[in-house]
């Protein structure tokens, strides 16, 4: 008798927030390629996603498609400058596996700032490295 009542509140409970629950509706999703520093290349590709739910703007994604390159997948999220309005910034963080050297650094952080006419980037490893930069050039994303 004790089990059955557990059971009917239990039941009782998820249709109750079932039906306060508010569906979050379909996010938009954009695809983003980006290859670092020299078009064309194909070197150091980012394949992400950008979802757009409410003000923010999620990114998921992998960094490079070949196994014999560090690949790994890719987190982070778009804002927009407070003082300039057509300037968005990206926080990237890659994680991968290095090639079995395990004590190596397998992350690598990125910021690309979106200004009008081109992607500027920096990346680094860890706090302890200097970061490198340079332009960032979008690619048509492969189907």
């Amino acid at each position: 008798m004790r089990i059955r009542r557990i059971a009917l509140f239990a039941a009782a409970t998820i249709v109750f927030m079932a039906g306060a629950a508010q569906p979050a509706g379909a996010a938009p999703i954009f695809q983003l390629c980006l290859e670092l520093d020299t078009p064309g290349s194909r070197n150091h590709d980012l394949y992400l996603n950008l979802a757009v739910q409410g003000n923010a703007v999620l990114v998921s994604g992998m960094r490079a498609r070949d196994l014999t390159d560090d690949h790994g997948p890719a987190f982070g999220a778009v804002s927009r400058t407070q003082n300039q309005q057509t300037t968005w910034i990206m926080g990237l963080t890659v994680t991968y596996q290095n090639g079995g050297d395990y004590a190596g650094p397998n992350t690598e952080n990125y910021v690309f700032t979106f200004f009008p006419t081109a992607i500027v980037y920096k990346r680094w490893v860890n706090s302890s490295t200097t970061f490198v930069q340079g332009l960032a050039y979008v690619f048509t994303c492969p189907a």
